[in-house]
């Protein structure tokens, strides 16, 4: 992560990174763009209790199932560092956990899509911090990555530190 002044900077464009998409097969593609399949209860308290700055943002959101729409996508972006693709298939303890704190219920939820998921998407990471990767941050990772791997005997020692 880079520093601006004294705020930290996150990016959001992982499958960005050139030659990521032709090293991953399409399963572990698949997997790696989706959510987790096992979250542990400590792992659902942490990552989905609703916190001062998104109860914020809840307050000018319309709708139960906006509300949680729009906490279900601020939680994965800071547990993954990343939203899925498809948050119909969301872990069923996260969304009963942030319908509780809503005071709803899950089945209230109803994904977004098309455009509709791109500009909620945005808004939730402009919101967060959050900012797209660009080309000079991708060349950057690069040349650190590959400064890295220099003389490392193990083929998969730039994939672990990529992941990092």
């Amino acid at each position: 992560n880079a520093k601006q002044g004294s705020r930290k900077q996150r990016f959001v464009g992982h499958a960005r990174v050139e030659g990521m998409q032709s090293i991953l097969s399409n399963k572990v593609r698949e997997a790696f763009n989706g959510f987790p399949s096992i979250l542990d209860q400590d792992e659902v308290i942490r990552y989905c209790t609703i916190s001062p700055a998104l109860t914020t943002i809840l307050s000018s959101t319309r709708g139960t199932a906006g509300r949680l729409d729009t906490a279900l996508r601020w939680c994965w972006l800071e547990f993954l560092g990343w939203q899925p693709d498809n948050f119909g298939e969301a872990p069923v303890a996260a969304t009963k956990y942030l319908a509780q704190q809503l005071g709803c219920k899950p089945s209230e939820f109803k994904p977004l899509d098309g455009s509709n998921i791109r500009n909620k998407n945005a808004l939730i990471r402009h919101k967060a911090g959050w900012r797209s990767i660009t080309t000079k941050d991708e060349n950057g990772l690069r040349q650190h990555l590959l400064a890295l791997a220099v003389g490392q005997p193990n083929k998969s020692y730039l994939l672990e530190k990529a992941a990092e």
